[in-house]
């Protein structure tokens, strides 16, 4: 047996390389659902191994991944504890949670917290008690801050979906309970069910702003564009998303932007040219005077930095030719020329792309003339 072999891997279910994950011990598969992982030896001066080949299937354990939720706070109590079930089960064919055995006047209960408002959305179902007249007898019900907003309850109800709103800043406590009475009967299996909770909180959005658009999810981030012509814009952002994963687009003929810790980015030409201007030079209380943002010093420097590849040609004085640094896309770039300094106007004009420009020179004193390259927004 060799023991200098070196085994590399993937789970992911591609060919294993040199350039792959080398095992060096047991590892831990985070991933829900089936698994593929590949596996082969290598060693110096002997043929690779072939491909080893294993597939699995990781189950959810938890209870905030078996109904749907794992970055959720979940937790199970009162009188029994909710419990896994798995495959057929479950609504989604895979795992939900079920109600503990309790007796009369008892509870058994499963909640979960978010944070902010938003729109929930599940799916349960019971088998209790037939329904009596206005008698709920043992049923299944879901409470908001300890306000109970929907019932489940009358015999056997099989998988049913729900939705409804949150509202308000904060925290708040979303709880399923299934809940005895007194009179000692019991009936079906005696429990409930609950499957496939979704929470999307509250989007971010533009105040004052119903044209705005918003693209993306909680998970993955927003991005949100004001209405065009929208000259001022503030940034609201509801508690339980992130600043940091929503990026707020404006054009750069947006005077004031308040962000309130969401990214921004600075279109024009379908370029982002935020990182090209001193924003924080113009920033005050959060707020960023758009309007009067310039470009950085060091961008415009660069345009004729001959170290960054800039040209001046000036063999033949009478006529001279200025080929700038590489443009950055989305800026303005304009020639100033004149015969003198205090005579020097706006001529030649391009929007960068990120090539180099030569700009037509028209003016000339003779000999000589006055020329520089301006960079704006």
């Amino acid at each position: 047996i060799a023991t200098d072999a070196e085994i590399y891997y993937t789970l992911d279910g591609s060919e294993p390389t040199t350039n792959s994950t080398r095992y060096t011990g047991p590892f831990t598969v985070d991933a829900l659902g089936d698994v593929t992982i590949k596996a082969k030896a290598v060693m110096d001066d002997c043929f690779d191994s072939e491909v080893a080949t294993f597939t699995f299937a990781r189950l959810p354990y938890s209870a905030a991944e078996c109904i749907g939720v794992p970055a959720a706070s979940v937790t199970t109590g009162g009188d029994a504890q909710w419990s896994r079930v798995l495959g057929y089960a479950a609504h989604d064919g895979v795992a939900a949670m079920r109600s503990g055995a309790i007796g009369n006047s008892q509870t058994s209960y499963v909640e979960m917290t978010v944070n902010g408002a938003g729109e929930l959305s599940f799916w349960w179902k019971i088998s209790s008690q037939n329904k009596v007249r206005t008698n709920k007898h043992d049923y299944l019900g879901f409470s908001i801050d300890g306000i109970e907003v929907s019932t489940l309850g009358g015999g056997k109800i099989d998988w049913a979906n729900e939705t409804c709103s949150v509202v308000g800043d904060g925290r708040h406590t979303l709880r399923w309970t299934y809940a005895k009475d007194s009179d000692g009967t019991t009936a079906g299996e005696d429990c409930a069910w609950l499957d496939e909770v979704v929470w999307t909180p509250l989007a971010p959005a533009i105040e004052g702003d119903e044209g705005a658009t918003v693209a993306g999810d909680v998970e993955s981030g927003y991005t949100i564009k004001p209405s065009e012509g929208k000259k001022d814009v503030v940034v609201t952002i509801p508690d339980g998303v992130e600043p940091a994963k929503i990026t707020v687009e404006v054009a750069a003929t947006v005077e004031t932007v308040k962000a309130n810790g969401a990214n921004v980015k600075v279109m024009k030409g379908g370029h982002d040219i935020a990182e090209y201007l001193a924003l924080e030079a113009v920033t005050q209380d959060g707020v960023i005077n758009l309007a009067s943002a310039q470009v950085r010093e060091e961008v415009v420097k660069e345009t004729l930095d001959t170290a960054k590849g800039a040209e001046i040609n000036i063999v033949d004085p009478a006529s001279p030719q200025l080929i700038t640094a590489e443009t950055k896309p989305g800026l303005t770039y304009t020639l100033c020329e004149g015969t003198t300094l205090e005579g020097m106007a706006d001529g030649d004009s391009k929007v960068g792309d990120g090539a180099k420009w030569t700009p037509t020179i028209t003016v000339k004193g003779g000999t000589s003339g006055f020329y520089s390259i301006k960079v704006e927004k």
